[in-house]
């Protein structure tokens, strides 16, 4: 069984094992009537695997945490590109595997985001075109309006003098034709 592969619990059960097998040597050596050394060379070889046992798992503790603690630091600066090689089935295996995924569920996220912002900024540039060349057209109906309505009043004074002028050759040809009678 590697100790990269154990759990937190194991590593935990293993030592706390150890300490428990150390204690009762000890407290055997102590209070036994057998001081000749007998359980000496017992408790010695249980203290120093304890000692080793106790070093090499958390060397693999801290190892596994500082490269938790790198990939994090990079992510809180933007980041998100690292992964942690943990391909141990601990639980600092299963946090990795978790977290390498996460990053790249949301790096595709965060890539989506960004083509659709894409897509919403050129149709906002081109709604702002379309914006643009409607006001012009507007603002060209309006003067043509407004040219329109002075030319629609010029021929409606051009009208009203046609219609004077018509009704004074009717009142003349009137005043002529009654002349004329006469």
């Amino acid at each position: 069984m590697k100790l990269s592969n154990m759990s937190l619990a194991r590593i935990n059960q293993i030592n706390l094992l150890f300490l428990v097998s150390l204690a009762v040597i000890l407290g055997l050596a102590l209070f036994s009537d057998i001081t000749d050394g007998v359980l000496a060379v017992p408790g010695l070889v249980i203290t120093l695997l304890a000692v080793v046992f106790f070093i090499i798992s958390r060397r693999f503790l801290t190892l596994a945490v500082k490269e938790l603690k790198s990939m994090a630091e990079q992510v809180s600066n933007g980041n998100l590109d690292p992964r942690v090689n943990l391909s141990s089935d601990s639980e600092f295996g299963q946090i990795a595997r978790s977290l390498n995924r996460a990053l790249k569920r949301f790096s595709r996220i965060l890539t989506h985001v960004d083509g659709a912002t894409e897509k919403l900024s050129n149709l906002a540039e081109r709604t702002a075109s379309v914006s643009d060349r409607s006001h012009v057209t507007s603002e060209k109906l309006s003067e043509q309006s407004t040219s329109l309505a002075s030319t629609i009043e010029e021929i409606s004074a051009s009208m009203n003098e046609m219609t004077a002028t018509i009704e004074r050759i009717n009142n003349n040809t009137d005043s002529v034709s009654e002349v004329s009678i006469t």
